[in-house]
């Protein structure tokens, strides 16, 4: 039996309400890349000037967030509550799978491993502990996102430094996350590398992910023994599809 939303709704309301939100955001994501040019980013993803601000990626990005009603990631403003934190890691998802795909990166997406939802491991699973894991975050450097990096890099069996993080803009200090960090238990080794859309660094990631891709600890691997050359793309279908 379906149960009612609990807000009050009828069933599955919720759900159809994200699912709508998710396709929003995806038609922002996309057309703010037409309306900058697929051959610009492609050019942005090969480095240099391009990749950072105001290159096309950062352009895009921020094409997007007027799109899909978000902050603009480079005005200064923090995200406002729960709800525009999963909107904007949506945004990056769309973005990060989007050019994943457009540099042809070895990768598994959207995948879970003992119970933990990893957003993209790359080369594969298979590979680690010879990978590096990804988490979409709204917003950086909290105590949520600290918590979740750390998970994922406990599931892969990865170092802590592994594990990189996107996200929209960096937390700020709140007394809340200041508590959470007290009771956690200290993440192990040093932290990993952060892009984020508010400062440019965000077009860095896949031209990074593809140079670890390419070096003799993924080639050492195998570039993942299992799935090899598979990419998967948004909801299962395959990246580019």
């Amino acid at each position: 039996m379906r149960r009612a939303d609990p807000a009050g709704g009828p069933p599955g309301a919720a759900s159809a309400d994200a699912d709508r939100d998710r396709e929003r955001i995806r038609a922002a994501v996309y057309g703010a890349i037409d309306e900058v040019g697929r051959g610009a980013i492609a050019a942005g993803l090969r480095g240099g000037a391009g990749a950072g601000a105001g290159g096309p990626i950062d352009r895009a990005v921020r094409i997007a967030a007027g799109r899909a009603g978000l902050p603009d990631p480079r005005g200064g403003a923090g995200l406002r509550g729960p709800a525009e934190d999963a909107s904007a890691a949506t945004a990056l998802t769309v973005f990060l799978h989007y050019l994943l795909s457009a540099a042809s990166v070895p990768s598994q997406r959207k995948v879970r491993v003992r119970g933990e939802e990893i957003d993209v491991v790359v080369p594969d699973v298979a590979a680690a502990p010879a990978a590096v894991a990804v988490c979409v975050a709204g917003e950086a450097g909290g105590a949520r996102a600290e918590a979740r990096t750390a998970a994922v890099a406990a599931a892969l069996g990865l170092p802590r430094g592994r594990v990189w993080t996107a996200g929209w803009s960096r937390a700020e200090r709140a007394d809340d996350d200041d508590a959470a960090d007290a009771a956690a238990p200290p993440a192990a080794g040093p932290r990993g590398r952060e892009y984020l859309a508010s400062d440019g660094s965000l077009g860095s990631l896949v031209p990074d992910l593809a140079a670890f891709a390419a070096s003799p600890a993924a080639a050492a691997a195998g570039g993942g023994r299992r799935g090899r050359g598979r990419r998967l793309g948004l909801s299962g279908r395959a990246a580019g599809a």
